[in-house]
C-alpha cells in the first residue's frame, strides 16, 4: 500500500466524470502543500462535519498516511464533536461537487495540510446541510439520487 492510500479506496462512483472532484486522498502525501490555514475555513469545515447528513457512509476506517495508523478518536472543534473515521463530505460547488473524507480535518489540523483553493472557496460557500439549497446544490452533479436522511 502507497503512503497516500487511506484503508478505504477511492470511491468509485466518482470515477464516471469532471463534475465530482476528489480532495483529500491521494493529494495529501508528502508532496501536499503544507502552511497556515485561515481559521474562518477550518470553522466552516468543522461546522460541515458536524452534521451527519450529507455525508456518504462507509464501511471502513480511513488511514492517516503521516501517522500510519487510522484515526479512531474525534475531534473536538469549537465545543463540537465530530468524528473523522469514516465518512465522505460533499461539498458543492458552482460547476462540480467535492467529495472528501471527514479525516480531511485531521490532515488540516494535525498535519498542516493545505488544500486547493478552489475546493477552500466551495467549502465557505457551501450552503447549511439538512438544508434544500444544500440538497439542490448537490443533486445538480451527483451520478445517482441521493436519499437523504
Amino acid at each position: 500500500m502507497e503512503s497516500h492510500t487511506l484503508l478505504c479506496t477511492t470511491p468509485p462512483w466518482t470515477r464516471d466524470g469532471n463534475n465530482v472532484v476528489l480532495i483529500g486522498w491521494e493529494d495529501v502525501d508528502d508532496s501536499a502543500q503544507r502552511g497556515p490555514i485561515d481559521p474562518a475555513f477550518v470553522d466552516r469545515l468543522a461546522d460541515l462535519l458536524a452534521t451527519t447528513e450529507g455525508f456518504l457512509g462507509v464501511l471502513c476506517v480511513d488511514n492517516c498516511a503521516q501517522c500510519d495508523a487510522p484515526i479512531l478518536e474525534p475531534i473536538y472543534h469549537n465545543n463540537k464533536k465530530i468524528p473523522i473515521s469514516t465518512g465522505r463530505l460533499v461539498v458543492p460547488a458552482a460547476d462540480r461537487c467535492y467529495v472528501t473524507p471527514a479525516m480531511i480535518l485531521h490532515s488540516i489540523m494535525v498535519h498542516g495540510y493545505v488544500p486547493p483553493q478552489e475546493f477552500c472557496e466551495a467549502v465557505m460557500h457551501c450552503p447549511p446541510r439538512r438544508t434544500p439549497e444544500y440538497r439542490a446544490s448537490v443533486q445538480r452533479f451527483w451520478p445517482s439520487p441521493i436519499h437523504w436522511v
